[in-house]
């Protein structure tokens, strides 16, 4: 297997490195289904960065001889719990609104970084 990756600069996360989760969704790519994939280091941008094979089945994502990141296939235990019913979600919202709250954020929303990361 020979194949570089090079995340351009668009895609940038915090300070001048890419973007995490476009660097590991560039790498499970190479792999293909489901795969769990660790960064080790801040990717750098407008890189070319080396794809090679690891021991595990998986891949190492290098920047020379450093380790970017690695992926490896996986079988995630996705058990998904079961939704509640109507009921109970009204039952939630009177309590919490009987606790003081007057509105409810159910949105993710921005994380909080040190460094702004919107170009």
């Amino acid at each position: 297997m020979s194949i570089t990756l090079t995340i351009p600069h668009r895609y940038r996360g915090p300070l001048d490195s890419a973007n995490g989760g476009i660097t590991a969704g560039l790498l499970a790519g190479t792999l293909g289904g489901a795969v769990e994939v660790t960064l080790r280091v801040p990717p750098p941008l407008d890189t070319p960065l080396a794809v090679r094979p690891a021991q595990d089945g998986g891949v190492v994502l290098l920047h020379g001889e450093t380790i970017v990141a690695e992926a490896r296939p996986a079988d995630p235990d996705l058990a998904v719990p079961p939704a509640p019913s109507w009921d109970e979600v009204v039952a939630l919202a009177r309590a919490v609104e009987a606790a003081g709250a007057t509105i409810i954020n159910t949105g993710i929303g921005w994380h909080e970084a040190r460094i702004p990361t919107i170009a």
